[in-house]
């Protein structure tokens, strides 16, 4: 069961009995994230059955790359032992 509130700044959203609030600033990071991430696959013009390896995909972009890479390529991430158990459902293979 989840709940949701708002004080026009933000919102709190609550599930299971514990609230978290996401204030503005943090609120604004995913954007800007999913932009530069998009930027970076347009950069790079991967194309269906190419290889793409991403080097630090437990992070805000580099989980998004390797999201939104994994629709059309083969997306191998370099992450530290301890980001692997964060990184599990992104769709891509650990290096």
């Amino acid at each position: 069961m989840s709940a949701r509130s708002s004080d026009g700044h933000g919102e709190v959203v609550s599930r299971g009995g514990r609230a978290a609030s996401v204030g503005v600033g943090r609120a604004g990071e995913r954007p800007s994230s999913g932009l530069t991430a998009l930027q970076a696959l347009d950069a790079v013009d991967i194309a269906r059955g190419d290889h793409l390896v991403v080097v630090g995909a437990a992070g805000m972009v580099g989980g998004l790359v390797t999201q939104i890479a994994a629709s059309r390529a083969r997306v191998i991430m370099v992450v530290s032992p301890s980001d692997e158990p964060r990184t599990e459902g992104l769709g891509a293979h650990t290096s």
